[in-house]
C-alpha cells in the first residue's frame, strides 16, 4: 500500500484499470470545450446586436463516463464502553490498495433509559458516504473499506489535554 499522503487523496482520479491524473478541457474550432472523458461541455455563445434569437448545440456528454458513484457505508462497533470518546476512521482504496478517500468522526455512545443496568458496554453504528468521482459506471468496481477505532481519551474522561 502507498504511503498515506495528500497526494495520494486529492491528486488523481480513479478509472478501473488506471489513475488517471485530471486533464484540463480541450477546445476544438466551433468552441466547443470539454474534458478528456466528455463529462464537462462548455459552448462560447455570441450574440450580435439587434440579434434575439440563437440556436446553439453543445458536443455530446457521454453519462457513462461520468456519472459519479455513491457508497453508504454501515460501520458498526461493538463493545464501545458508554460515555467514553471514541474516534473511527474509514479509509476507501481501490484494488490496488492506493487510498482513494478518506472519512473520520468521534462519538460518544450515551447510556439511555433502555439499556441494561448491568451493562457497561453497547454497540455504536453511524453510516458514512463516499462518492466516487468520475468511475465508468458499466464497469465494475473493486474497493477495500477499513475501519480503525479507538478510544480518544481512555484514562481520564476529566483530563483538560483531551
Amino acid at each position: 500500500m502507498d504511503k498515506f499522503n495528500k497526494e495520494n487523496l486529492y491528486d488523481e482520479l480513479y478509472t478501473p484499470g488506471k489513475c488517471c491524473k485530471k486533464d484540463t478541457p480541450t477546445c476544438d474550432k466551433d468552441n466547443d470545450c470539454y474534458d478528456k472523458y466528455n463529462c464537462v461541455t462548455t459552448k462560447k455563445i455570441h450574440f450580435e446586436p439587434c440579434e434575439f434569437c440563437k440556436k446553439v448545440e453543445t458536443k455530446p456528454i457521454d453519462l457513462n463516463k461520468c456519472t459519479d458513484r455513491l457508497l453508504k457505508l454501515k460501520v458498526t462497533i461493538n463493545n464501545v464502553c458508554y460515555e467514553k470518546e471514541i474516534s473511527v476512521g474509514v479509509i476507501l482504496c481501490d484494488c490496488y490498495g492506493k487510498i482513494i478517500d478518506f472519512k473520520c468522526f468521534t462519538a460518544i455512545l450515551h447510556k439511555d433509559c433502555h439499556s441494561c443496568c448491568d451493562k457497561t458496554c453497547g454497540t455504536l453504528t453511524r453510516k458514512v458516504f463516499f462518492n466516487i468521482p468520475k468511475s465508468n459506471s458499466c464497469c465494475p468496481l473493486d474497493l477495500t473499506a477499513r475501519v480503525v477505532a479507538n478510544y480518544t481519551c481512555p484514562c481520564d474522561d476529566y483530563d483538560p489535554c483531551c
